[in-house]
């Protein structure tokens, strides 16, 4: 970036810089505390945790239903994990599955009677959270474009943060052609005392 554009913008280019790019870091560290490998700089996310219950919403990938979620939900109940505690954590594609799912062809609405009422936040009490940041070219069986869905104790999946975001700005490499760079970072990871408390349900379609 030139210093002219830094020192002479209004609204403040580097402002407008610094807020992206907080943003930025913020998706990035969703994704890792749910996908990433482990390998540095990547955290361990809820995908690969070791030791966490997995099951098959179909054997080629099917369409999650609230069955589907049911069962997570036994699976964490099975490890003495209380209802109050789970969260469940689903694309923002499976949402609308469920959304639309019909107690018939042409019945009532399963997750909200009436569509004229804002979408319920919760299935059988437990929280739901959507997010674009999971995967949606996993393999499941003859379909490769699957994602997970997570549910997961909030007591057995702990964020650990190393460093908070830092943005610094530096004027003196590019010192001969007058300009600044910007760099960004911050330091986490997620560790899981219990991963039988972590359900992941794999083969979710749209």
């Amino acid at each position: 970036m030139s210093n002219e554009l830094i020192d002479d913008s209004e609204p403040a280019a580097l402002d407008i810089l610094r807020n992206h790019l907080m943003a930025v870091l913020a998706v990035k560290l969703d994704a890792g505390l749910l996908e990433g490998s482990g390998t540095p700089p990547e955290p361990t996310g809820l995908k690969n945790v070791s030791g966490k219950q997995t099951a098959a919403i179909g054997a080629n990938g099917a369409t999650p239903t609230l069955d589907s979620i049911a069962d997570g939900i036994a699976l964490l109940e099975a490890v003495n994990v209380p209802r109050e505690r789970m969260r469940i954590v689903m694309h923002p594609r499976n949402v609308a599955a469920l959304r639309k799912a019909k107690a018939s062809t042409a019945g009532s609405y399963l997750w909200s009677a009436d569509p004229a009422v804002s979408s319920p936040t919760s299935i059988w009490g437990v929280p739901v959270f959507s997010t674009p940041q999971l995967g949606i070219a996993e393999t499941q069986g003859s379909s490769s474009v699957t994602n997970s869905i997570y549910i997961y104790d909030v007591d057995n999946v702990i964020y650990v943060n190393r460093q908070d975001i830092v943005i610094e700005l530096d004027r003196s490499r590019l010192f001969n052609s007058d300009q600044s760079e910007l760099r960004a970072k911050l330091r986490g990871d997620l560790i899981s005392p219990n991963p039988t408390a972590i359900v992941r349900l794999t083969g979710a379609l749209p």
